[in-house]
């Protein structure tokens, strides 16, 4: 079992239904996350290595899972081959 980390979010997240959730939980990097970073050019801007790493690593935020990503999002910068 992958440990996880619980997060508070000050302001929180606000859900289509009206809900404010503010807890949530993290997982730690694996394996292929570091080989993601790894094969990124230097030149990659920090927000978006930032904003995938929590799309990746978030595992949920409110009483749900996050096993999808939202409609719309893109998966980040693609690794140089």
């Amino acid at each position: 079992m992958i440990e996880t980390a619980e997060f508070t979010l000050p302001g929180g997240m606000l859900a289509p239904s009206g809900e404010r959730h503010r807890d949530g939980c993290l997982r730690p990097l694996t394996g292929a996350d570091e080989d993601w970073l790894h094969s990124l050019a230097p030149s990659t801007r920090h927000a978006g290595v930032v904003t995938e790493l929590l799309a990746r690593c978030v595992v949920r935020i409110g009483p749900q899972s996050q096993h999808q990503r939202r409609p719309g999002s893109t998966p980040g910068p693609e690794p140089a081959r």
